[in-house]
């Protein structure tokens, strides 16, 4: 989805010296947030030249508090790389002007660095902003629901993150079009091996055989406000004192097994289904005419990055 990197040089990743804590990173995946950036971050991680960051989302040159703790903290995060190469994923890299120019802060530190940007249907992204924001809301207990279009008018931010031209643009004042990379969430889900073959070319890392790019399931919604149900489940049970003298009586490996099974996620979505499936249907639904307003804000956006990839953004049309 971007031009391939022809005038760029090899990335030749260095292990780090005694002395050292680490090293900066060599690419960068920037957004969009609600684009599928943790369904790529879990492909990349499985290629054996890639070494990923974790926290997935440092967000180090976007939020101001973890910013202060210095070059010496980020270095850090990629102090394991090795030989390969390396990256992070923070998605509020590319949700100008929410935090602050983040674009130029990049650029001052890493001018080499290839960024990877992940796009989807504009609109949808935004609705699916609006259901983050929401789970978020509900998991502190904020209510009630506002709708999404409460929401549009409370947060900006949710339309203006669905601009993709002009969050590209920001970049593209400092970094050459052959450091930048774009890919389509609808792509990637469709052709996967393809799309992630022509990321590797783009990295400089070896092609893995299509077959490798296995299908990966990530974030769906409801599941961190089942989560953190079922952690507020167990804290009630560790913290009752009669329940608390009955389970001294059971073996420690036992106890151990029993809180495995009740913090895993995927036991968490069967037992609380029902949580989230009440948490889908009380979101207020868009209005047509929200959907339409969205559309014909996003036109100029969505034909300035077609002719910027050189393809027809057509689907994104409805």
């Amino acid at each position: 989805m971007a031009a391939h990197p022809e005038h760029l040089s090899p990335i030749h990743a260095s292990p780090c010296s005694e002395a050292e804590t680490g090293r900066l990173p060599d690419f960068l995946v920037i957004g969009g947030m609600k684009c599928g950036s943790t369904t790529l971050y879990h492909h990349l991680s499985r290629h054996p030249d890639i070494f990923l960051s974790n926290p997935k989302e440092p967000q180090f040159f976007s939020r101001e508090l973890v910013f202060e703790r210095g070059f010496d903290w980020y270095r850090s995060l990629f102090a394991e790389a090795g030989l390969r190469i390396c990256g992070e994923a923070s998605t509020c890299y590319s949700r100008a002007p929410h935090f602050g120019d983040v674009a130029k802060r990049v650029y001052s530190s890493l001018p080499d660095a290839r960024l990877v940007y992940l796009v989807r249907h504009p609109v949808d992204r935004a609705y699916s902003h609006y259901r983050h924001e929401v789970q978020a809301r509900m998991i502190a207990g904020q209510l009630p629901v506002p709708s999404f279009e409460e929401m549009l008018e409370e947060t900006s931010e949710i339309a203006d993150a669905s601009d993709y031209w002009m969050q590209i643009e920001e970049y593209r004042v400092h970094y050459p079009q052959e450091q930048i990379h774009i890919l389509r969430l609808e792509d990637l889900l469709l052709h996967p091996g393809e799309v992630l073959g022509d990321l590797q070319y783009f990295l400089g890392v070896r092609r893995l055989p299509a077959e490798s790019a296995r299908p990966v399931r990530s974030n769906p919604f409801g599941d961190n406000l089942a989560r953190n149900e079922m952690h507020s489940i167990v804290s009630a049970v560790r913290q009752s004192n009669w329940l608390g003298s009955v389970l001294d009586c059971v073996p420690a490996q036992m106890r151990a097994w029993a809180r495995s099974r009740l913090t895993d996620p995927r036991i968490a979505r069967q037992l609380l289904s029902r949580r989230v499936r009440e948490t889908r249907e009380s979101l207020a639904p868009m209005r047509p005419d929200t959907r339409r307003q969205l559309l014909a804000r996003f036109e100029d956006s969505n034909r300035a990055l077609g002719a910027f990839l050189g393809i027809s953004l057509q689907d994104w049309s409805a």
